[in-house]
C-alpha cells in the first residue's frame, strides 16, 4: 500500500479528483492485463457471460467489462486512501455494470456465488 499512497499523495498534489480517478483507473487495468493473470480473468468473466448469457463476451464487451473491472478498483482504492468525510460519495459512483449476467441468473431462479478479491474496506458495503 506505500506505492498507492505515494502515487496518491504526488498526484493529488498535481491534479483534480478525476484525473486522479483516471490514473489509478489506468493503474489497476495494467494490473488487469498482467500476462500471469489475464489468463485466469478471462476464462472466469467467460465462463460467467456463458451461463448468465448464454455465449461468450465478444471482444468490445470484454473489454468494457475489464474497463469497468478496474474502475471499481480504483475507486475502492481512492476510498481507502481519500478523506473519510468521502466514502460516501465515492462509493456511490461504483456502479458495477459488469454483474449483469449474475443478475440475469438470479432472476432465472439461479443460485449465485460471487467470489472477488478484497479491494477495500468491507465495513463500508452495505450488508
Amino acid at each position: 500500500m506505500i506505492a498507492e499512497r505515494l502515487l496518491y499523495a504526488i498526484s493529488s498534489a498535481f491534479f483534480d479528483k478525476d484525473r486522479v480517478e483516471r490514473i489509478f483507473t489506468t493503474c489497476c487495468l495494467f494490473a488487469l492485463r498482467y500476462p500471469g493473470d489475464i489468463k485466469g480473468i478471462t476464462a472466469n468473466l467467460q465462463r460467467i457471460s456463458r451461463h448468465g448469457r448464454g455465449r461468450d463476451l465478444s471482444p468490445a464487451e470484454f473489454e468494457t467489462t475489464l474497463q469497468e473491472m478496474a474502475r471499481v478498483q480504483a475507486l475502492s482504492m481512492l476510498d481507502d486512501l481519500g478523506d473519510p468525510a468521502s466514502w460516501p460519495e465515492n462509493m456511490a459512483l461504483v456502479r458495477p455494470d459488469f454483474l449483469l449476467p449474475l443478475k440475469n441468473l438470479r432472476e432465472r431462479g439461479k443460485g449465485v456465488i460471487l467470489v472477488t478479491p478484497h479491494f477495500g474496506s468491507q465495513s463500508r458495503f452495505p450488508a
